[in-house]
């Protein structure tokens, strides 16, 4: 299950602004696909729609596993957002996929995620949840070394010394890199170099004599269908749903060029050559539908890029803020998020402090109000964590009597055990003294806590 949203981008090597899809929430609990993409860096990136670039989105994510119990959390570096505004994104995915959770699968790990800012440790932590070792990411680096140097080697000669004295690197894993790789080009719409590594690869088993064998099971393995105009094409017609051919049309936009419709033409005039009424209709219905669809789909970006620029307008120009982010609360999604921090870097590059100062307020009041918007129990549990003080916990737990329940303390257990099967042991005091508290406030028992601050352990 994965959670999409369309989020403003920037091309980092033209400029231009426009909008993609991207996923905020990637739960591969059920779905191998969708973790194969992840890893292969195939989610999350887009094509300007200017010059052609392809680059990765600025956005943050949440990766859940149930069957390994990883809650990941990436906040890229390059958002430039403090620590406080930092957690409560953090704390807006973790109650999103809460909240997609039916209740018995709500356990203590997904309300302390692992944060990183590297993408590539994030990989390597879902790799080790896999078994995958240190040496074996080494052995795939050595893999990969090998592909780039095949592929930059002009000299015959050359290449097939490298292909004769490497034989024994041509196993299974070698063919699913460059299968991967191809497969990251295609869908990217690099037509040429996926075509180019497809190519490559038959030739690399031609030359060394082993490799046919893993071609076909890697092809058969992944349903191998490279997104191609031709491959294109046949998926639309086969299309069963609405839902389906929108999202070919998505993926393969940047493959619906000039050359693509004039090839269309040319099969509509064959088949009316050849007499097949059925199959020109057909054909014809179908260029209607690419374009009305695709057309509808640039709409829709156009709306969701303006609408956005017309909240922040809104919010900006309110002479009351708090009052009009109440009002329009359920409209502050990840897209006008990514917007207010653009403006916020934008006013930064222009030093214009007045218009940093006020952008900066107006994001701590929206993620305030975000934050006041979460589930009840793990408002509370955020609060009683931060009071991290008997008084103030048993304040806190006096004001929210009705949420102490059988439930709550079963939720902050799951967290406790959690917590120390990581290692991490710094909350562990502050959990102690809130089961403490919650244990007394559910035997009957409202009597003053403890003591004063908790120590918390560094």
């Amino acid at each position: 299950m994965a959670t999409q949203q369309v989020v403003p981008a920037v091309c980092p090597k033209c400029g231009t602004q426009y909008t993609a899809p991207a996923l905020s929430l990637i739960d591969v609990t059920n779905d191998p696909a969708l973790k194969q993409a992840f890893m292969q860096g195939q989610l999350n990136v887009a094509q300007c729609p200017n010059c052609g670039t392809v680059h990765p989105l600025n956005v943050p994510i949440l990766y859940h596993d149930a069957e390994k119990e990883l809650a990941l959390v990436f906040v890229p570096n390059s958002m430039g957002i403090a620590h406080t505004d930092e957690q409560k994104i953090i704390g807006r995915l973790t109650t999103q996929l809460m909240n997609s959770l039916p209740p018995e699968k709500r356990k203590g790990y997904l309300l302390n995620p692992r944060i990183f800012i590297s993408m590539e440790n994030l990989y390597k932590a879902i790799l080790a949840a896999d078994g995958i070792t240190e040496e074996m990411i080494a052995a795939q680096q050595s893999k990969m070394k090998l592909i780039d140097q095949l592929l930059h080697t002009r000299d015959e000669a050359t290449v097939k010394k490298l292909i004769e004295d490497n034989k024994d690197q041509f196993d299974y894993q070698f063919f699913e890199i460059i299968t991967s790789l191809a497969l990251q080009a295609l869908q990217s719409g690099d037509e040429v170099s996926g075509q180019t590594l497809l190519g490559f690869r038959q030739f690399v088993a031609q030359a060394a004599g082993t490799g046919a064998e893993h071609i076909a099971a890697i092809d058969e393995k992944i349903g191998l269908r490279a997104l191609s105009p031709e491959s294109l094409l046949d998926s639309l017609r086969q299309a069963k749903t609405d839902e389906e051919f929108k999202t070919l049309i998505a993926e393969g936009k940047p493959l619906l060029t000039y050359e693509f419709f004039q090839s269309l033409t040319q099969k509509i005039e064959a088949a009316n050559a050849a007499g097949d009424a059925a199959e020109t209709e057909a054909l014809q219905s179908l260029r209607s539908r690419i374009m009305e669809t695709s057309a509808a789909l640039d709409k829709e970006a156009r709306a969701a890029l303006e609408n956005a620029g017309n909240l922040l307008d809104g919010l900006f120009q309110a002479e009351d803020p708090d009052q009009f982010i109440a009002e329009n609360i359920e409209k502050f999604d990840e897209p006008f998020l990514t917007i207010l921090v653009a403006n916020i870097q934008e006013a930064e590059k222009a030093g214009r402090k007045d218009i940093v100062e006020k952008l900066g307020d107006l994001y701590n009041r929206l993620m305030a109000a975000l934050q006041a918007n979460l589930p009840p129990e793990m408002r509370l549990l955020n609060e009683l964590i931060a009071a991290n003080a008997g008084d103030r916990i048993a304040q806190k737990l006096a004001e929210n009597k009705k949420l102490v329940t059988p439930a709550l303390l079963e939720l902050l257990g799951a967290l406790r055990t959690d917590i120390i099967a990581r290692g991490e042991g710094t909350l562990i005091p502050v959990l102690d003294e809130i089961k403490r508290q919650i244990e007394a406030m559910l035997n009957g028992n409202d009597s003053p806590p403890a003591g004063g601050k908790i120590l918390i352990a560094r």
